[in-house]
């Protein structure tokens, strides 16, 4: 009980024994689960490096700025000759104008009101869906709104045009669906519960999602039979420049799957229904990291309906028993949320490192050791915020104890109110895979298909809804060069998009620990 006030609270000092007594389990406990978790990720991405680097060559947009910037290179129409990276002018102003634009909200927010205040992220102002809202059919539209992040723009011009047209196309084409149930009367009140949910844009991307990875790993089937071959009979591919053996990545991993069935069967799970969990949860980090490798965005949220979605808003609740709700509750916390998750940020680590030249197995040794302090790290960090100031108390935002609470809620309405498959959704989910297939198989077959299955899958999740625009203008800024200047001329602008992704990040991160200097609440400089 005391740990739990002091953690609401605050105004305890964290050497109180009584916090440590407290702590001490849980922390080792599920630090042993994340590392778990964290090392399973890292050896799919061993699995999957080669094929998607080596092979199919993907962009890795995101990698790209670091290597600009780090390479000692230089950017220009042509490499010979051209100007370092950092004396290209180009390069300056894309970086000022962020600065500026961020320098002016941050100081009209926090220190002088009567600067005018520019509308770089989505509010009320840039709402188009509020123009619309006494317009029938066109209200069901709902929310849709301009943005301009300059990070986002700038990413999107490193995105191949085909990407970055689908993406925007795709969301716009998912819009044009709820204006039409909403025409047709499918939504009226008074439908069922199934013809109200019309056209069911967020199970589209469930089974996008799903689809992209189960046709990346069958993409890749004959690579992972060869290391199956090779971890079981020492004969195949080399592996010595890989970030792990192809055995230690093969039997790791299912070691590291074993062990956390284990610990879901301790809290309470049964053992197919943690298999089954788990299973979706690689395939949906299998998307993720695609999606990551492929397109970049800086602001990706997954499918509505996660693995906990599909296992129980779509599969039913009511199959399950109350002991397993309950265990999945407790693994929502890392499954609620995909935007900053493990397999991307690893795979562009080896990205970089493969371009750069640096032994993956030197970088393997790395990221070992950063997420080990960056684990203890976040535990004290966090720990002495709460207990300091209060995780329920006006000092602390609270983001963190209402998304804390998120899980139960859900897991109360789960068994206060359980449903068995929906089956309306089950074909949805069904409709947005094979939507994803037969774009797959049309780029495949026609080199003129415009369409790239990514945007179909990232239309159909919240991220479009505030990156729909900032990636058109970055489609039209590419392919206008493209077309009128030619490569030479997207080669000299390259390094003004890539200032502005740099100036975007800079600047929040100079305001945000000037109001940590100053001791003061400030504008939320985030770029996204």
């Amino acid at each position: 009980p005391e740990a739990i006030k002091g953690f609401y609270e605050g105004q305890r000092h964290l050497s109180d024994p009584a916090v440590w007594r407290a702590w001490t389990v849980p922390i080792l406990a599920w630090s042993g689960f994340l590392l778990t978790l964290l090392f399973w990720g890292y050896c799919l991405n061993t699995l999957l490096r080669r094929p998607w680097m080596d092979y199919e060559k993907l962009p890795f947009p995101v990698a790209q700025i670091p290597l600009e910037m780090t390479g000692g290179g230089a950017v220009g129409p042509d490499r010979e000759g051209a100007v370092p990276f950092w004396r290209n002018r180009l390069l300056w102003l894309g970086i000022l104008i962020p600065a500026v634009l961020q320098s002016i909200n941050s100081a009209s927010q926090t220190f002088a009101p009567s600067i005018p205040y520019l509308h770089l992220k989505p509010d009320d102002s840039l709402n188009l869906g509020r123009m619309l809202e006494n317009v029938h059919p066109w209200r069901a539209v709902g929310y849709f709104t301009l943005a301009f992040y300059p990070i986002a723009i700038g990413l999107s011009f490193l995105l191949p045009v085909d990407v970055s047209l689908s993406c925007w196309l795709f969301y716009l084409v998912g819009k044009g669906e709820l204006i039409l149930s909403a025409a047709f009367g499918f939504n009226d009140a008074g439908r069922s519960q199934s013809s109200a949910r019309m056209p069911y844009i967020m199970e589209q991307g469930t089974g996008a999602f799903l689809a992209i990875a189960l046709l990346s790993l069958y993409a890749t089937r004959h690579h992972l039979v060869d290391c199956w071959e090779k971890a079981r009979t020492g004969r195949g591919p080399d592996d010595s420049d890989e970030a792990m053996s192809y055995r230690m990545a093969i039997f790791g991993g299912l070691a590291a799957i074993i062990m956390m069935g284990v610990f879901a069967i301790a809290i309470g799970m049964t053992w197919y229904v943690a298999l089954l969990f788990f299973l979706l949860y690689g395939l949906f980090m299998v998307t993720y990291t695609r999606i990551r490798a492929e397109v970049g965005l800086p602001w990706v949220m997954a499918a509505l309906f996660n693995p906990h979605g599909i296992l129980l808003d779509i599969g039913g609740q009511g199959r399950y028993m109350p002991q397993d709700l309950t265990a999945l509750a407790r693994f929502e916390w890392f499954e609620l949320d995909y935007r900053s998750h493990m397999m991307p940020n690893q795979l562009d680590g080896m990205k970089i490192a493969r371009t750069a030249g640096v032994s993956l197995r030197g970088l393997s040794l790395a990221l070992a050791l950063a997420t080990v302090s960056a684990l203890v790290g976040s535990w004290l960090s966090c720990l002495y915020i709460f207990y300091t100031y209060g995780a329920t108390t006006a000092n602390v935002n609270t983001w963190y104890a209402t998304m804390g609470k998120v899980p139960y809620d859900l897991l109360q309405n789960r068994i206060n109110n359980p449903a068995m498959t929906d089956v309306p959704r089950v074909l949805a989910v069904l409709f947005g895979g094979g939507v994803t297939t037969a774009l797959t198989v049309l780029r495949a077959r026609f080199v003129w298909w415009p369409f790239h299955p990514i945007g179909y899958v990232v239309a159909n999740t919240f991220t479009m809804d505030w990156l729909w625009f900032p990636t058109l203008l970055g489609w039209i800024f590419k392919a206008s060069l493209l077309r009128y200047g030619g490569v030479h001329l997207f080669r000299a602008a390259l390094p003004f998009f890539i200032g502005l992704v740099i100036g975007d990040i800079l600047m929040a991160a100079l305001w945000t620990l000037l109001f940590l200097v100053l001791n003061i609440p400030g504008f939320r400089t985030f770029p996204i």
